[in-house]
């Protein structure tokens, strides 16, 4: 086997496994959309790479990798922007409550107030 099928075949590789060990990853933490976004550079330059070299076989899988890694990256800054929205609606408080030394707010439908010489939260209902 010549060096560039050698290369190709190590992309190849590469590729697959990032692409088949990525979801398991993509779903620990929210860096997940980032992983995705990195993931779909890769692809992209192992497709480009492929193409320039005339292995069409490599650039179909590396652009199609890449494809699905923009895919991804999407569906994951389109859901991270629901659950900022949400936790935003959750949490809202009243700006004309201070009462000597309580602050009484909102928080997920309950009313509560804060002893702000101690700290201390309490649920009113």
């Amino acid at each position: 086997m010549n060096y560039s099928k050698q290369v190709s075949a190590l992309a190849l590789i590469a590729t697959l496994g990032a692409t088949i060990a990525s979801p398991m990853a993509a779903f620990a933490d929210q860096k997940s959309k980032n992983d995705w976004r990195n993931l779909g550079t890769g692809a992209a330059a192992v497709g480009a790479y492929g193409l320039l070299k005339g292995d069409n076989t490599l650039g179909a899988i590396g652009l199609a990798g890449a494809g699905y890694s923009a895919y991804r990256y999407e569906q994951d800054r389109k859901h991270q922007s629901q659950e900022n929205s949400a936790a935003n609606r959750r949490y809202h408080r009243s700006s004309s409550t201070n009462s000597g030394s309580r602050k009484y707010y909102y928080y997920d439908g309950h009313r509560y107030y804060q002893d702000l010489n101690t700290g201390e939260r309490v649920r009113i209902y």
